[in-house]
């Protein structure tokens, strides 16, 4: 209706431009950033990313998230298939688990055991197994380096 009126006095005014601001909106329960709320009030694909919600790395495992923005159902999904593997990767990297989570749904869309797995093949062995898992620690450190590179520039 305010986005109706608005437009009648001249400029056409979407609710997108209503609510569009640096913060954050209440969309039932949870804080989101309004640019996203606003991009998909302007008709944008709506997709939510962990740092969109305000406070959701609370929610998460993990009490600090510095990770690459993901979808939340990526998130979790990569989450819940992550074992004892994960945390020694996680450990061995410096990350959280939730932090090797979302790299991991970045690179692979799935956790790094399930990825060594696939790559191995179901009759692998541990030497294969372990060959595996090297490249796949060298494609994570890669990943690590690229985005600690982009992030000491000023980007987050």
């Amino acid at each position: 209706m305010l986005s109706y009126a608005f437009t009648e006095l001249g400029d056409p005014v979407t609710v997108g431009d209503l609510i569009r601001s640096d913060g954050y909106v209440q969309v039932g329960r949870l804080p989101i950033d309004a640019g996203t709320v606003a991009d998909a009030f302007d008709g944008s694909p709506a997709r939510l990313t962990v740092g969109d919600v305000m406070g959701l790395t609370f929610s998460l495992p993990d009490m600090k998230f510095s990770g690459p923005n993901v979808a939340v159902k990526d998130l979790k999904r990569v989450l819940s298939d992550s074992g004892e593997t994960e945390k020694k990767i996680a450990k061995q990297f410096g990350l959280t688990a939730t932090e090797l989570a979302a790299h991991s749904v970045r690179l692979w869309d799935k956790s790094f055991s399930a990825r060594r797995d696939e790559l191995a093949g179901p009759d692998a062995n541990a030497q294969k197994r372990g060959r595996v898992s090297r490249e796949l620690k060298a494609e994570l450190q890669e990943r690590l380096d690229k985005s600690r590179e982009f992030r000491s520039r000023g980007n987050n």
